[in-house]
């Protein structure tokens, strides 16, 4: 399954946190604004180190099967052409937004503005 492999390698790769990802720019900025107020950042980046050895573990078990797999047996077929645009469809916003990310960011700019600026502080 070839082209699942390479699709799914790269929305791993996306949900790693890898720059020019959207993962990634969520995780600089929660992370940018944690390291501001509180020393606990680095215990909240160690999430990231956690978060990437996981995906990388799970798409080694998923791609490749580990060597006692029933599924070496069987071919399975590859994608057809609906489940190859979908996952080519999340591929292309995952890193079209990772570069561009201010469609996104503009549109939350107003709430969370107002949350951060007439929230009651506790």
């Amino acid at each position: 399954m070839p082209l699942f492999a390479i699709l799914f390698f790269i929305l791993s790769l996306g949900n790693c946190g890898v720059p020019l990802t959207l993962n990634f720019i969520g995780e600089f900025m929660s992370l940018y604004g944690y390291w501001k107020t509180a020393f606990l950042g680095v215990f909240a980046s160690s999430s990231i180190v956690f978060s990437a050895a996981y995906t990388i573990y799970m798409f080694n078990r998923i791609a490749f099967a580990g060597s006692y797999s029933k599924f070496f047996k069987v071919n399975i077929p590859d994608l057809n052409k609906r489940e190859f645009h979908i996952l080519l469809t999340l591929v292309v916003f995952t890193v079209v937004l990772g570069i561009y990310p201010a469609p996104i960011l503009d549109g939350l700019h107003y709430s969370v503005s107002s949350l951060i600026y007439y929230a009651p502080i506790l």
